[in-house]
């Protein structure tokens, strides 16, 4: 695998696609394919991203694509994010995905460190490599690790709707001041002042509490911290999960979430202040830090490594004519293929 000095980053501008469904969706000529491959060129995009991206315009001739250079070597990132306890995947899981760097795991006990909660450990630094390189993901599904976070009016109730949609944050509920609490509205009023997507909003909540929401964080009855709530999970962390929960809830306590609104608004404040408003602002630079100079390869948001791919995965409303894609960094660097067929089923 030859080396590459220069990294290399896209940018897909956020924008919401409205079609009944996928089918019908005409075919360009060859010139017009030629003439695309051509803009993309001078836009900065390496041969190897032309063929993808070009199939993404075929389909979804909306989405706009911009290169970003980071001017950061290859080999530097890999090796920073794959320093122990930066990137985990799960205990487990297939043995090939874990670090064996030394203090990552034992050789003469065949046990891995755990780093958070009772079952995460280090990542294998090639397969981090794979989930750096953009060009793995180039596709209509995990392409949403790429699109803007930030608030924009395109953006409506309908398409959060769509996304809460067999969520126990489908229907309306009272919260804890007595107010009715609608989830959808709340993400839009919530998304319009603190200048972040509510698709973004609506869908990390999704992620971090599941479809049905039974997490003590968000329960609002956990021993100590009644009437507390943290939906986005900040300071959930430790290495079991009692310490999770009671970090989490100390901190909604410390923060004021008192309501289940207030613990939304709470955190969305903290997105839009910590990560967005320094350039983090998709879901792949949250994961991977390589735009905010002051913080590069720290202040990254999940340590899962997968969470950032993952994240979108099934969001995408076919029913509903509507998918939100997602925008971020695409970076030019050669990675085996075997790597691919190695992990493809984690």
């Amino acid at each position: 695998m030859r080396k590459i000095k220069r990294f290399l980053s896209a940018l897909l501008c956020g924008a919401i696609l409205i079609t009944g469904t996928l089918a019908g969706v005409s075919v360009r000529t060859d010139a017009a394919a030629s003439s695309y491959a051509v803009q993309l060129r001078a836009a900065g995009f390496p041969d190897s991203y032309i063929s993808a991206l070009s199939a993404l315009h075929t389909a979804y001739p909306q989405w706009q694509f911009q290169a970003v250079k980071t001017g950061l070597d290859w080999n530097t990132v890999v090796s920073k994010e794959s320093v122990n306890g930066v990137n985990l995947v799960p205990k487990t899981g297939n043995d090939a995905t874990k670090s064996t760097a030394d203090g990552a795991y034992d050789w003469t006990t065949n046990v891995w460190t755990v780093y958070d909660g009772s079952s995460w450990v280090g990542a294998n630094s090639k397969y981090i490599a794979y989930y750096l390189d953009p060009r793995n993901f180039l596709n209509e599904t995990d392409i949403f690790q790429f699109e803007s976070l930030s608030f924009s009016k395109v953006q409506t109730k309908q398409g959060v709707s769509s996304i809460l949609k067999g969520t126990f944050m489908e229907n309306m509920v009272e919260d804890s001041d007595g107010s009715t609490l609608d989830y959808a509205q709340a993400f839009m009023d919530i998304g319009e002042e603190t200048g972040v997507s509510p698709y973004h909003l609506a869908s990390r909540v999704r992620q971090e509490q599941g479809l049905k929401g039974t997490s003590s964080l968000i329960s609002g009855t956990y021993s100590g911290y009644k009437g507390y709530y943290n939906y986005f999970n900040v300071g959930a962390a430790g290495i079991t999960s009692t310490l999770v929960i009671k970090n989490g809830l100390a901190y909604a306590k410390k923060a004021g979430w008192n309501t289940r609104y207030a613990a939304l608004e709470g955190g969305a404040k903290i997105l839009a202040k910590n990560y967005i408003g320094v350039g983090q602002d998709t879901l792949y630079f949250q994961k991977f830090n390589v735009v905010n100079q002051k913080n590069l390869y720290s202040h990254q948001y999940m340590a899962n490594l997968q969470r950032g791919q993952k994240a979108w995965t099934g969001v995408c409303g076919q029913a509903a004519g509507i998918c939100i894609p997602y925008s971020g960094l695409f970076r030019y660097a050669d990675i085996c293929s075997d790597i691919y067929s190695q992990w493809k089923s984690e």
